[in-house]
């Protein structure tokens, strides 16, 4: 077995990290992070279920398209919350909207049903990697708070180095599709691509060992600073 399979497979075992973390300190978890951890299980059973139909030869793309529009969907969600709360929501429902159409029409009348919707992929890499900087912007700026015991620091850290990496593998994957997936083109780039997806679900499984006062507090500080205006 060679390494780059090697790397491969233990991309797709880590997947479980984020998982077994929340579920060992579940009780723990401040009601912010419910969600986000049921998203993980969510990726896990996805990327687990790809790779069975893979096992049988059976076609997984058409899946992987799918996952990703719901992936991006729901991380807009969580970093557009945390940079506004309840305020904007027009902002929020127009771009679901915009994503949603892009993605109908790209998969329909662009690409094929078993290819990778690369141009879709880059648009919303690139709104993740904005608004997941946006968020490590904003905690960075509160000193109330130290950085590395807030749960979003190791979300939006996460995301803003997977979905970087994610944009410069798909900006080649034209020409590995092109190429029928040769293994010289295809196995550096996905390696590179597996190793990014080990170490953000490192920093995923760190988010639910996050103290769970420092949400609380966050939200106690907001609710006395609306008081006092």
């Amino acid at each position: 077995m060679n390494h780059d399979l090697q790397i491969s497979h233990l991309s797709v075992i880590t997947d479980a990290l984020p998982v077994l973390a929340g579920a060992w300190f579940y009780r723990n978890i401040s009601k912010p992070l419910v969600p986000v951890y049921y998203f993980y299980f969510f990726v896990a059973l996805q990327d687990y279920f790809s790779v069975l139909l893979s096992l049988f030869h059976i076609y997984n793309v058409w899946l992987m398209n799918f996952y990703q529009f719901i992936e991006t969907l729901f991380y807009l969600i969580i970093f557009h919350r945390q940079l506004f709360k309840e305020q904007h929501r027009n902002i929020l429902i127009v771009l679901g909207s915009s994503i949603s159409v892009f993605w109908l029409y790209t998969t329909i009348f662009v690409y094929d049903l078993n290819e990778p919707n690369s141009l879709m992929r880059a648009v919303t890499c690139l709104l993740v990697v904005f608004y997941s900087g946006r968020v490590l912007m904003k905690l960075s700026r509160d000193v109330s708070v130290f950085l590395f015991e807030n749960p979003f620091f190791w979300i939006a850290s996460g995301c803003l180095i997977y979905f970087s990496v994610t944009l410069l593998v798909y900006s080649v994957f034209p020409i590995i599709v092109g190429n029928y997936y040769a293994n010289p083109i295809f196995r550096p780039v996905w390696a590179v691509h597996s190793i990014t997806n080990i170490f953000c679900n490192l920093l995923f499984a760190i988010t639910f060992l996050c103290p769970n006062k420092t949400l609380r507090f966050q939200q106690i500080r907001s609710y006395s600073f609306s008081l006092s205006h």
